[in-house]
């Protein structure tokens, strides 16, 4: 039995098997952040760069992200694929997308090659509008971005602005433990734990564990209510982030 705190492939989605999680699928992200940019933003044509030693996220992610686009009217001008490692040379890249002229560009990576990304497209003096997902969305992205990666948007399973008095205390012992304010990652782990422990109490012997968690139906998480079906996929609401001013800021 495992249950996931950051596992987003649709891959595993609608599968009688025994991996549950407590985050959101990808396709769900993808096709927001693709309405939020046509619908909201009224841009159309979008430029993506893609990590590709993480194929099962990122191509899955492009692929839900651009069907969404294509439906709204959007489209995508170019995709530049590259593997994540010390020696890659983003400069070359970033001068390739910007040559096609896009209105957006979308980033598919992990914080630090996102940050690093960022950070030549600015210096090429562009200011498109820059997105990414919730793989990069970390305080990584931040450190090592700096202001370039200011305005980045993207869709998460993780209020960094919520009051929830639960999340407040937990963030204030997490904070004070380490030294650091939790992520996404550490406010997913947590419920996938409660959620765990939630089932063993419910039902010690392992034998019935998937039962009893699926039995829930609905979960409490730190920050919000998760619904849970019969597959152990779930529903949990989404918050749009952009960074301002090097933080992390919930748009409404």
């Amino acid at each position: 039995m495992t249950v996931s705190p950051t596992v987003t492939t649709d891959q595993l989605s609608g599968q009688d098997d025994f991996f549950l999680r407590v985050t959101a699928p990808l396709s769900r992200k993808a096709e927001q952040l693709a309405s939020h940019i046509v619908n909201k933003l009224n841009l159309k044509k979008i430029a993506v760069v893609c990590d590709v030693s993480n194929r099962a996220f990122t191509e899955t992610w492009l692929k839900y992200f651009e069907q969404s686009l294509l439906e709204k009217g959007g489209r995508i001008a170019v995709v530049e694929e590259f593997t994540s490692q010390p020696d890659v040379h983003f400069l070359p890249i970033a001068k390739r997308i910007l040559k096609t002229s896009p209105d957006g560009v979308l980033l598919l990576g992990n914080a630090i090659d996102t940050a690093l990304l960022a950070q030549q497209i600015r210096k090429l003096e562009s200011n498109v509008a820059l997105f990414s997902s919730e793989w990069a969305f970390t305080t990584d992205l931040i450190s090592f971005g700096g202001r370039p990666v200011n305005d980045m948007t993207a869709f998460l399973s993780f209020n960094a602005s919520s009051q929830q008095a639960h999340y407040l205390a937990f963030k204030e012992k997490f904070t004070k433990r380490f030294g650091y304010v939790p992520s996404f990652a550490t406010v997913l782990a947590h419920d996938a734990a409660s959620f765990l422990f939630a089932g063993l109490q419910k039902n010690p012997p392992r034998s019935g564990l998937k039962d009893a968690l699926l039995g829930f139906d609905q979960f409490s998480g730190l920050q919000s209510d998760i619904k849970i079906d019969k597959y152990g996929d779930v529903e949990r609401e989404l918050f749009m982030t952009v960074i301002e001013n090097g933080q992390f800021k919930v748009v409404e």
